[in-house]
């Protein structure tokens, strides 16, 4: 008998760790793309809370003059001591802020975005997310 493995053997082990390294690295793609989406609907969760807040502060401080449509909300609200317009508008994929004449950038969507008033409050959809905002006093 000779010592050492034959070429079917050889073959067959080669073949087997092949089906393997195959596997190993489907399962390693599918985990990959499950993370990244997971990223991404935390990322745009994250940047969707901070509007919340702005537009929740902002909207805290407002003292009327209120007025709404489908790509701008605007308002006066005291800010350090003054009465300033406020106005969040959508321009191309984001959503802006001007406050006298500081433009801020709060957010960029994917693919839509639009303001509606509803009584005493302003719906905001993002992506298909609303969000829902009660608007003090008697603005719209």
């Amino acid at each position: 008998m000779k010592k050492g493995t034959s070429l079917v053997e050889l073959s067959i082990s080669l073949a087997v760790s092949a089906l393997l390294l195959i596997s190993m690295l489907k399962v390693f793609a599918v985990v990959n793309s499950f993370a990244f989406r997971i990223a991404k609907e935390a990322g745009d969760s994250l940047a969707i809370f901070r509007t919340l807040d702005m537009l929740e502060r902002d909207l805290k401080l407002a003292t009327g003059n209120f007025s709404c449509s489908v790509d701008f909300v605007s308002f006066d609200a005291v800010v350090d001591g003054k009465t300033r317009r406020i106005r969040y508008y959508v321009s191309k994929q984001r959503i802006m802020r001007r406050s006298g004449n500081s433009y801020n950038e709060v957010m960029e969507f994917g693919q839509s975005a639009f303001f509606t008033g509803e009584g005493d409050s302003v719906r905001l959809t993002i992506d298909g997310r609303e969000l829902l905002f009660r608007v003090e006093g008697d603005f719209l």
